[in-house]
């Protein structure tokens, strides 16, 4: 095991991360820690390129790349204050890309191309901030995006700007709670009432969607709710 609070690897021409890269990684900091990829050719991060790695005090951040894929198990064991991976060409969340990942900020996927999600991309997540994936293209949200354990837990979900058609009922049922949910401009026709009856948000924005009618009923099963 070794130690470190910054690697500073931005502007080189770096094209993957490959498995094994880094493993019982510890990196201290205090959220003040960083492990820097920014301004390479990534284009991959192979599966295990993240295992065991103990750093609450470190965001790791690859944007500004060619990121198109990330491996299964490529975030393994992973506990860090912040992953930054926006502003790239991901089109595709594989089955455990993150798994057993922890976060004490955010864990940020916004302005990608993200489209699909194939079975369980977030296994066994906890992010304390807000997963970001605002500004993709993902037209509908699928019990295979969480699974269906309820061993995730993320405080705040953004889906911003979007293109989200519907949501399926079973769509949050690996989450064990969520008290922010941001489903704004996207393309909602009807309110997904079933399927928010399990995350049962705190807060739930549904601005510049196409809902047209809210029916008797459908508020009942959202106890929590404080804003809408």
């Amino acid at each position: 095991m070794y130690y470190c609070i910054c690697r500073d690897l931005r502007n080189n021409r770096i094209t993957s991360v490959p498995k094994g890269t880094f493993i019982g990684t510890t990196c201290s900091g205090g959220c003040g820690g960083y492990w820097d990829f920014r301004g390479n050719r990534i284009s991959v991060i192979e599966s295990g390129a993240f295992q065991n790695v103990q750093g609450s005090g470190c965001t790791l951040r690859f944007s500004d790349n060619v990121l198109k894929h990330i491996g299964s198990h490529a975030f393994d064991n992973v506990n860090v204050c912040q992953i930054e991976m926006y502003s790239m060409q991901l089109t595709t969340l594989v089955s455990e890309a993150f798994r057993n990942v922890a976060v004490s900020r955010n864990l940020l996927l916004y302005n990608n191309k993200i489209v699909t999600f194939e079975e369980n991309p977030f296994l066994s997540v906890t992010v304390r901030g807000t997963l970001y994936l605002q500004n993709n293209v993902i037209s509908a949200i699928t019990g295979k995006m969480f699974g269906d354990s309820q061993t995730s837990s993320i405080h705040t979900l953004n889906f911003f700007g979007n293109q989200i058609q519907s949501i399926h009922d079973d769509a949050f049922k690996g989450l064990s709670r969520v008290v922010y949910l941001d489903l704004r401009y996207n393309k909602l026709a009807t309110f997904p009432s079933k399927a928010l009856k399990n995350p049962n948000p705190s807060y739930l924005y549904l601005e510049y969607n196409q809902i047209s009618s809210i029916n008797p009923g459908e508020l009942d099963s959202l106890t929590t709710l404080y804003n809408l």
